[in-house]
């Protein structure tokens, strides 16, 4: 069996938003941060938990969401400098955004700032490890030929667990989504989950905000 695109998209979502029902379902009036949200496709499911706020740096995307009422408020903006006061949400998302930033330690500053002290980081970012990753990788090179994004730089579990504790966040969970071929994985997970969390595709994050904030702020 391998997974189709509805699949695929249902894998990658479906523990952000077990996350995301995990950590709202106990504060009241929620506001949640929807980074990198679009058109709002995504966005519009986070309503149901409270207030939602979209950025995004393409105008054309945030007119569609406000012209399909997908969140609460629109902002057009860059994840490097949120244009927020500090400790205004309780919940932050960052899905499939962080690899594509020019300054990621700077976005991961910025949304320690505007969270509350209480606050939670939802987020997820393709593994370079996997296989797809590295298949795409070697195929560039043969063909010489960039796919993707202008920026398109894949952040290691590793990397991506340093950052979070340069920049003041501790992670309570982890979870690791895989594909194709889904019956290979699945055995493999259940012989050694760890192996699987090393190469699956999608590394996603629940993080929470340390009272202390990021050295990397002014």
């Amino acid at each position: 069996m391998l997974y189709g695109e509805k699949e695929e998209f249902n894998a990658r979502f479906t523990p952000v938003l077990s996350y995301l029902q995990k950590v709202a379902k106990d504060k009241g009036n929620v506001k949640i941060l929807d980074i990198g949200c679009g058109t709002g496709e995504v966005a519009v499911r986070y309503k149901k938990f409270g207030e939602v706020y979209g950025i995004d740096i393409s105008p054309k995307s945030i007119e569609e969401a406000e012209r399909n009422n997908r969140c609460d408020e629109y902002f057009v903006g860059m994840a490097e400098d949120l244009p927020f006061n500090k400790s205004y949400f309780d919940i932050v998302i960052c899905t499939e955004v962080i690899e594509h930033l020019m300054d990621v330690e700077r976005a991961c500053s910025e949304i320690n700032r505007v969270l509350k002290n209480t606050g939670y980081l939802i987020i997820s970012t393709p593994n370079p490890l996997s296989y797809l990753m590295i298949r795409r990788k070697i195929v560039e090179k043969i063909k010489r030929k960039h796919f993707g994004q202008i920026i398109e730089n894949p952040i290691s579990s590793r990397r991506l667990k340093k950052l979070f504790k340069m920049t003041a966040f501790e992670v309570e969970e982890f979870k690791t989504v895989y594909f194709e071929p889904a019956f290979f994985w699945r055995v493999v997970d259940k012989i050694n989950p760890a192996i699987s969390g090393i190469f699956g595709l999608y590394q996603i994050y629940l993080a929470k905000k340390l009272h202390a904030k990021s050295p990397l702020q002014k």
